[in-house]
């Protein structure tokens, strides 16, 4: 794909529209996570703010500078909706056969 490819604005539009819900999602993986491995250890459940934050710091700490100019909007979308739901399912695989 070309380097120099700009998005339009329809594309930077659908992106700023999905932060709000792919950050909910994040947020709702990480109270699942957290309620399945660490409640059991004694910890308090994480609500989703808490949760939120929680990802956000963790995120922002490990942020690497990418350029992602030529990654289309919908593979982003794909990425950060799947991948929690990738982490989701492999805990709950652990979470089946070691719990």
């Amino acid at each position: 794909m070309n380097a120099s490819r700009s998005w339009s604005g329809s594309e930077i539009l659908l992106l700023c529209l999905a932060i709000i819900p792919i950050a909910l999602w994040e947020a709702y993986v990480v109270t699942i996570l957290w309620a399945w491995f660490l409640v059991p250890m004694g910890l308090p459940e994480l609500s989703l703010l808490a949760a939120w934050a929680l990802k956000t710091m963790t995120h922002s700490s490990a942020f690497t500078k990418k350029d992602n100019k030529d990654i289309s909007p919908w593979r982003m979308l794909t990425f950060a909706f799947g991948g929690p739901a990738c982490v989701l399912g492999i805990c709950w695989i652990v979470k089946a056969v070691l719990l």
